[in-house]
């Protein structure tokens, strides 16, 4: 068993890092606004404004220029700093995983295992002595008189056996969301006999450092670009296809339609590195699952 003050140091470090990664991630956002801002106050020139200013007018293409590579820029990092976010969640998930296995699953199923053996023993002993034991909760049903109520003794077995369901319960969801997986099927699947909330641990509901459903959904969002990312190519290449019979319809030019195929060209060139960056980022997530 792994030294219970090592996984609370591990939690700790991974909280650490986890904050410090969502605080890059918002400067880069700041910049991104900051960078948005200023591309509109450079379009927004207006041209009484270049016609006033020769020396502005000169220098406006490049300006906006600058302005539109600063916010492809911001974007891109924002982006990539996200990624990292999401993988230092994943990291404290595990940590947390790992620790809630230690404090609460291992002594909630050691106390069962306990009570559960000594309960055992005693049975045994009983029976030799007296014959087949059976629980009184279950005589004082079959001999109650009808109209009255049942009163039925909990043996002391019983909340053991749903503290160590539970526990083993938050386990899996937290082990389920460190591998990119929706934790509510979890919860369907295991926790009918427990309020939902309780399901799942303090650290991923609405008030914990990560609450489970906005991690979801953005892992999600990782899924659907990859897969949006495959798709698009051939997505291109239907509308290169289609694109003479557009700029006949429309009546394009020959240097309009030639522009239009290029743009395309181009754009399908840079999927490759993009699907690269998203696939890594999805395997980082799901442990390459």
């Amino acid at each position: 068993m792994t030294n219970r003050k090592t996984l609370q140091a591990a939690v700790a470090a991974a909280e650490s890092q986890l904050v410090e990664a969502r605080g890059v991630l918002g400067q880069w956002r700041d910049r991104t606004a900051d960078a948005v801002a200023d591309l509109a106050r450079v379009e927004a020139l207006s041209g009484d404004e270049l016609l006033d200013d020769a020396e502005a007018a000169a220098a406006w293409p490049v300006r906006v220029r600058e302005a539109r590579d600063a916010v492809t820029v911001a974007e891109r990092a924002t982006e990539a700093q996200e990624r990292r976010v999401l993988v230092a969640e994943r990291v404290w998930l595990g940590a947390q995983a790992a620790l809630l296995q230690a404090v609460e699953v291992e002594p909630a199923a050691a106390a069962l295992k306990g009570h559960t053996d000594r309960t055992a023993e005693l049975l045994a002993a009983l029976e030799e002595h007296d014959g087949p034991y059976v629980h009184r909760s279950r005589v004082a049903a079959l001999e109650r008189t009808p109209g009255q109520p049942t009163v039925i003794d909990v043996p002391k077995s019983r909340p053991l056996a749903q503290a160590a369901r539970l526990a083993e319960l938050r386990h899996q969801v937290l082990v389920a969301m460190a591998a990119g997986e929706d934790p509510a099927g979890v919860v369907a699947a295991r926790g009918e006999d427990f309020v939902e909330d309780d399901c799942y641990p303090a650290c991923v509901q609405a008030t914990g450092l990560v609450p489970a459903p906005a991690y979801v959904a953005r892992v999600e969002a990782v899924r659907v670009r990859v897969a949006e990312l495959e798709a698009l190519p051939g997505q291109i290449a239907a509308e290169v296809e289609a694109l003479p019979e557009r700029a006949a319809r429309e009546g394009w030019s020959a240097e309009v339609l030639a522009q239009a195929e290029e743009r395309r060209r181009a754009r399908v060139e840079d999927i490759p590195g993009e699907l690269d960056e998203a696939r890594e980022a999805l395997s980082a997530l799901t442990g390459g699952s």
